[in-house]
């Protein structure tokens, strides 16, 4: 019984070094393109943010996980384009929602966060125009641009044939609950192809 135990010793060493962990890759920050590679990336108070992993939705989509990819469209009323930017991050033990949004594009250029169009409902936080907007999926933290400490969206391409658009983008957000509470976006920039 010994022997046995002595040979079977080393090949269940071999077998538990062979045990393969999951873990979340390394992320890093897209490269800074204008050819409509659909990526999106920034720092948020020094952590890498990209659009990565899967959400699961066990209630309402039958189960389903679907990718975390970045969705932009923009739409034209009365003349004015909207474009509004979204994307998610599950990963490291974030699952968080982010939108960047320009409520009136006129091409490119830096666009500053202003006073939102929109009038908000009771209890709501709504992004005021030309702004950023990070949230926890299950509602524990939202933030977003304001006023006192405006953001930047910096738009070096729009080409409305190809429907690409790019730039870059950084500020302060605040958190609207509890307020008070603020992170800090840098490096941040984006090349999309959007739809109509």
């Amino acid at each position: 019984m010994k022997l046995l135990c002595l040979l079977l010793l080393p090949a269940l060493l071999v077998f538990q070094s062979c045990k393969k962990e999951e873990s979340d890759p390394k992320f890093s920050l897209p490269p800074a393109t204008q050819t409509g590679a659909n990526t999106l990336g920034f720092e948020v108070d020094g952590r890498v943010w990209v659009n990565y992993g899967k959400r699961c939705y066990s209630l309402t989509g039958n189960g389903r996980c679907l990718e975390n990819t970045v969705k932009a469209t923009m739409s034209i009323d009365n003349g004015v384009r909207t474009l509004s930017v979204w994307a998610g991050f599950t990963a490291e033990g974030y699952d968080e929602n982010f939108n960047l949004t320009i409520d009136t594009l006129r091409g490119p250029g830096v666009y500053v966060t202003g006073k939102s169009r929109y009038k908000p409902l009771p209890n709501a936080v709504i992004p005021p125009s030309n702004g950023l907007f990070l949230s926890a999926n299950d509602g524990a933290y939202q933030y977003i641009s304001q006023l006192q400490k405006p953001t930047h969206i910096t738009v070096t391409r729009v080409d409305y044939a190809q429907r690409i658009i790019s730039g870059t983008f950084e500020g302060q957000l605040e958190d609207g609950r509890p307020p008070g509470k603020y992170v800090t976006i840098q490096y941040g920039r984006f090349d999309i192809a959007y739809t109509q």
